[in-house]
């Protein structure tokens, strides 16, 4: 689905979505595809943290690594950035601020998966470093967590791609189809 407003002069794609939908595998992809470069705000945030996701979280909290993900979005926005796939991570929505940069930054596609397959992807008891599953039950809290955030990635977006059927490949191929505007 993509919504006939689009302008098709974007620079940059930009990938939103739950975890373990794929923004960077099928985003690495799709950058490779159309010739652009990849860049992975979750990665961004990791360097200049100089700490993994998951202990930031634990040693600073969830509140810190929001503002870090918000100083990033600002500071890319900044740059200029051209010709570049963006995965951002799944809880970039929270922040109307965030979306705003996003949508300057380039084209919003939200890579739309069913918690089923979200769980597949990531495996379960918050395993693979996502500090949100590391409660009692990740299951569901996978399950409120997409149910308060879908209805965000929905109307931040100006594509979605539904990944339920989709491999990798087959998501990149989707990703480069609304690049291109087909």
């Amino acid at each position: 689905m993509t919504r006939t407003s689009i302008k098709r002069d974007k620079a940059n794609i930009v990938l939103i979505g739950f975890m373990g939908c794929g923004k960077t595998t099928a985003g690495k992809a799709a950058a490779q595809l159309l010739g652009m470069g990849f860049l992975d705000i979750d990665a961004e945030i990791e360097r200049a943290e100089s700490m993994a996701i998951p202990d930031i979280f634990r040693e600073r909290g969830e509140a810190y690594f929001r503002e870090a993900e918000s100083r990033r979005l600002r500071s890319l926005a900044g740059s200029g950035i051209k010709s570049a796939v963006i995965a951002t991570g799944g809880g970039v929505v929270k922040n109307p601020e965030n979306m705003r940069l996003l949508r300057e930054i380039g084209l919003i596609v939200y890579l739309s998966a069913a918690p089923e397959k979200l769980l597949a992807n990531i495996g379960k008891a918050g395993q693979r470093g996502r500090p949100l599953l590391d409660v009692p039950d990740p299951e569901g809290e996978l399950w409120r967590l997409h149910k308060e955030r879908d209805p965000l990635y929905r109307s931040f977006c100006d594509a979605v791609v539904d990944c339920d059927s989709l491999d990798v490949n087959g998501t990149a191929q989707k990703i480069v189809e609304i690049a291109r505007g087909d």
